[in-house]
């Protein structure tokens, strides 16, 4: 987790969202940084890149009640590449799987249309995410247990199976 007592960083990563113009009307920065996971440098030491999480419970569907950390990412549009978006991704997932509570997983609410395209869904599927939005959602949503690992696709009945998750104690 990122140091959010760390000025320098903290500066850095609010600078990159008001370069980026991410942050909806009314967030506080000082606050949103308290979520940021993982953060990508460029050779200059700009932040380009970030990842944050927050936990929550998911309300609806096969997987209503679990907890889980909603994750988001944002990159600059300069540094955008699905390398760096798996290497944040990545090393958030080891992060949070390390802390010990009872969250069962992430899941990755694609609030950007662009990452709801073929592509990037295939990707997410490859690594071992599944998709649980529900169909009046406009939003995708995809979930990854902990127990799992990056890389390593789910059995095809995941969501039947509920016994896969394993929970962190």
């Amino acid at each position: 987790m990122i140091d959010d007592h760390d000025d320098e960083i903290v500066e850095r990563i609010i600078n990159m969202w008001k370069l980026g113009k991410v942050l909806p009307e009314g967030i506080d920065p000082t606050e949103r940084v308290k979520q940021v996971v993982t953060a990508a440098l460029d050779a200059n030491g700009y932040v380009v890149g970030v990842n944050t999480a927050y936990p929550t419970t998911i309300a609806h569907g096969v997987l209503e009640g679990t907890q889980v950390y909603a994750m988001r990412q944002f990159i600059l549009s300069a540094s955008r590449e699905f390398a760096l978006n798996k290497k944040l991704l990545w090393s958030s997932f080891d992060i949070l799987a390390s802390i010990e509570n009872p969250i069962e997983g992430i899941v990755l609410v694609l609030e950007n249309k662009k990452l709801t395209r073929k592509g990037y869904t295939k990707r997410y599927g490859r690594i071992g995410f599944v998709k649980i939005s529900n169909p009046n959602n406009l939003q995708e949503i995809w979930y990854k247990p902990f127990g799992t690992k990056l890389g390593e696709p789910l059995a095809e009945n995941f969501l039947s199976n509920r016994t896969h998750v394993e929970k962190i104690t």
